[in-house]
């Protein structure tokens, strides 16, 4: 795979750079985040994914390099010059001192100014990450003001981050800064190089005295402790391609400031594990939840029970849509099955998100969740969907390659020899003496709701056996984050991994045709 971020960080830009050369940078610079980009859609997380401000501040960035070229180019005085010896070299170079131009001067002083350097910068360090969720983002805390008014709102300070990975527990500032530009500043704000004093080591440097970079760090700082991500404060990590520690005292102790804010400072080259994967194997890597490790025993949620034996989830349309008009003829179904059913046909849900997350995992649910999930299936399940549940809850006597073979029968898809089955029921006996305090706000929550049983036994469980639970169950599972991050604390809450579709059994149709779904979804097939 060609790396348009391979020598960026040695002086990109010296007066004899080859011209084609930096605009093919920044051309294949372009193309890797278009196909990312496309590669996203394809994968319907586009959504997850703000990639927007970046891919259109590279799409300006390879427009200004392209006028730089074509001013430089069209120098009638450049060109007149060897152009046949340029040519035979391979190469189109431009000497700043050999032309009287201005506009060709303005185009080269331009090219020397170029962001593309920090742009390739972000790529590459975007490429070691897992789990991305944006790209030059603007995070905020409340910043004290002057202001006395009683009626004014608290003002929000503000910073830019670079990249958001890990899902979001993660931000990371990319600086193309050199050492040389450092010391300067320093020497700006009135620092002696000599000076071995550690004061502001100490973290103790006044605000105006703070080089730009320490002050990011700083800004970093107060905007994570204002934010929460699965129940923590994000970690802030520096990427500095240009810094060599040890090499300057001054610049030492610039970085023994950032890391005094609890950020971690990556300099200098950053690991190439990936450089040589394709890249639909790479971009599988930073996608979101990519990050997030699931434990060796998984609880089942009743929203992923019913998405492992619903007809959508193992069927194709055309035999969802006839067995249907077998069942009860002259009937449709339900306008929420069939958009069910369009998703399916794109998203696969089994065989992209359920099957690789479950694999490899002891599976086990509580028994309510287990209770609730039968009586759904007994009320309004098909024959296949009540085949499969006595399949996955263990009602049958078989080994668990015998399970998979009659699961593997029921369905478009070949369940994973690493798929255990059964899954396990357990009593879900919760004790808040093994939970964190703040589970006792989280229990008030579910009172004053109404949460069902169900729901508290499949969330609370989870937490108190430290294990990640599955679910769906976007709305509960966001409402408890919520509760803990109003507490201010420090404890950790429920692991859960949200899988963000469902799949509901096809149940009952409606009375009506069943041309009307027929004819919106026939000719689409889950391939």
């Amino acid at each position: 795979m060609a790396d348009p971020s391979k020598g960026h960080r040695i002086q990109l830009y010296s007066s004899a750079e080859d011209v084609d050369e930096v605009v093919s940078k920044a051309e294949l610079l372009l193309s890797q985040i278009e196909q990312y980009r496309n590669f996203l859609v394809h994968n319907r997380k586009d959504k997850a994914v703000d990639l927007s401000t970046f891919h259109n501040s590279v799409i300006k960035e390879h427009r200004l390099l392209e006028r730089v070229k074509s001013t430089l180019l069209s120098d009638v005085s450049f060109l007149g010059r060897d152009i046949c010896a340029r040519q035979a070299r391979g190469s189109l170079l431009f000497d700043l001192l050999t032309s009287d131009s201005l506009e060709t001067k303005e185009a080269y002083q331009s090219l020397r100014s170029s962001n593309l350097g920090y742009h390739l910068a972000v790529w590459d360090a975007a490429k070691s990450c897992t789990g991305l969720v944006s790209f030059q983002k603007r995070v905020y805390w409340d910043a004290p003001t002057r202001d006395k008014k009683k009626d004014r709102r608290p003002q929000k300070g503000g910073v830019n981050i670079d990249i958001s990975a890990q899902d979001g527990a993660e931000w990371i500032k990319v600086s193309t800064v050199t050492e040389g530009r450092l010391v300067r500043e320093l020497a700006e704000k009135g620092f002696n190089a000599n000076d071995s004093s550690d004061e502001d080591d100490a973290g103790e440097i006044d605000e105006d005295d703070m080089v730009e970079l320490v002050k990011t760090a700083h800004d970093l700082r107060k905007a994570s402790q204002s934010t929460r991500v699965r129940y923590k404060h994000p970690q802030i990590r520096f990427i500095l391609p240009k810094i060599k520690p040890g090499r300057l005292a001054e610049v030492d102790r610039i970085l023994d400031q950032i890391c005094a804010t609890g950020a971690i400072v990556n300099c200098g080259l950053l690991s190439e594990d990936r450089a040589t994967l394709p890249l639909n194997e790479l971009f599988v890597q930073l996608l979101p939840s990519a990050s997030h490790t699931l434990t060796e025993t998984v609880n089942v949620d009743c929203t992923i029970l019913l998405a492992l034996v619903s007809d959508l989830s193992h069927y194709d349309t055309k035999q969802i849509l006839r067995e249907a008009e077998a069942r009860t003829p002259g009937r449709m179904l339900k306008p929420v099955i069939i958009q069910q059913m369009e998703r399916e046909v794109e998203e696969q849900l089994l065989q992209t998100v359920l099957y690789p997350l479950l694999k490899g995992h002891d599976l086990i649910c509580t028994k309510e969740a287990a209770m609730r999930m039968r009586e759904v299936v007994s009320t309004i399940g098909t024959a296949a969907e009540k085949e499969r549940t006595a399949i996955l809850m263990g009602d049958l006597n078989l080994t668990a390659q015998e399970l998979r073979e009659n699961l593997s029968a029921l369905s478009t898809y070949t369940a994973p020899a690493q798929l255990s089955l059964p899954i396990k029921t357990v009593q879900a006996e919760i004790s808040l003496n093994r939970l964190p305090p703040v589970a006792e706000k989280v229990v008030d929550h579910f009172s004053k709701t109404d949460t069902s049983s169900v729901t508290r036994s499949v969330f609370l469980y989870g937490w108190q056996e430290n294990i990640t639970t599955i679910s769906s169950n976007r709305v509960v599972a966001k409402a408890i984050e919520g509760v803990i991050h109003e507490q201010d604390t420090d404890d950790a809450g429920p692991d859960v991994y949200l899988v963000s579709t469902a799949r509901s059994l096809v149940g009952k149709e409606k009375r009506g045709t069943a041309k009307g779904a027929e004819g919106k979804l026939a000719d689409s097939n889950i391939e």
